[in-house]
């Protein structure tokens, strides 16, 4: 691709990509212009480019396309360091600085997709993935501390005043941060980009093995119509429930191909669940939905194995 090689690895902004024989385009945002692209030829390659308008547009063969940014947009983590060098940036500042970055990328990016309606792009409502920033600082008041974060060399990164607040900073459902507080299990948070380990501060660590209840129920998503949807294909819808994210054959098709995870446990668990997911290398949230009769008959073969198994020991 034509046109990357005249920008700093640190500058990011909106950008066009073209065909060079063609009137199609495409119109995205990154913070990091050569890292967006290394990530598209990446996604490019794999199955869920068959659901993506852009990457079959591509066809493996990038050499037939040019690149331009339409608008530079700044980092304003990066302009902070530069323009106060003396001042140490702890977890919050970095989150929001980093967020007024993605905010005004995004904004741009929704702004340039209404006007000129790219052709090449499968979706044409851009997600604002955001926290409660006044919360952030909160944290801070001494004496209030109730839960503490670690990162993978056991080192505080983090301190808020409530579960809430933490499972909001850190892109955790309150349910995900009640099981796994105090255990000895690392979580991957979104938002953080890394994995974490919940503390407690007002009860000792725990032994015990996590659980998931059953008590806890999600009501069924609604304004979808599951019965038309392919048996036995998995939907990622947007957030507004307006725009198909992707398509995949298997719950773990899905977290192989987005979070190239083999457990799909974080997904199958919230299938027709109105309950979104977090996703992909942007961290976006999505619903997946599956024809409810596939399902149904995925239990059946799950209980018919086991009586056969039960039948064979016998």
């Amino acid at each position: 691709m034509t046109g990357l090689n005249y920008y700093s690895n640190k500058v990011g902004g909106i950008y066009l990509i073209v065909p060079k024989l063609s009137n199609s385009f495409y119109i995205g945002s990154a913070i990091n212009f050569r890292s967006r692209f290394i990530q598209h030829v990446r996604y490019s390659s794999k199955k869920q480019s068959e659901d993506n308008k852009f990457y079959t547009y591509v066809n493996g063969d990038w050499t037939q396309f040019f690149w331009t940014p339409l608008n530079i947009v700044p980092n304003h983590v990066l302009e902070f360091i530069n323009r106060y060098p003396d001042y140490k940036l702890n977890l919050n500042d970095l989150y929001i600085l980093r967020s007024f970055t993605q905010f005004e990328l995004l904004f741009l990016e929704q702004s340039y997709i209404n006007m000129f309606k790219p052709d090449l792009n499968t979706q044409t409502l851009v997600n604002f993935p955001f926290s409660n920033w006044a919360s952030a600082y909160s944290s801070n008041i001494i004496g209030s501390v109730e839960v503490l974060v670690l990162d993978e060399n056991n080192i505080p990164i983090g301190e808020y005043t409530s579960k809430y607040q933490a499972a909001n900073a850190l892109g955790f459902s309150s349910t995900t941060l009640r099981r796994y507080i105090n255990t000895s299990i690392w979580l991957f948070s979104p938002i953080l980009d890394q994995k974490v380990k919940l503390i407690e501060t007002k009860n000792p660590l725990t032994t015990k093995k996590v659980v998931f209840s059953s008590n806890i129920t999600i009501p069924t998503i609604r304004c979808l119509d599951l019965n038309n949807i392919e048996s036995g294909k998995l939907v990622a819808y947007s957030k507004d429930k307006q725009n198909i994210f992707g398509t995949y054959n298997s719950p773990n098709e899905a977290s192989l191909n987005l979070d190239g995870k083999k457990d799909s446990k974080y997904i199958s668990r919230y299938i027709n669940k109105e309950r979104t997911v977090t996703v992909g290398p942007n961290k976006t949230q999505v619903y997946f939905v599956m024809n409810p009769s596939y399902l149904n008959n995925l239990a059946l073969r799950r209980n018919l194995e086991k009586l056969l198994i039960l039948d064979l020991s016998s």
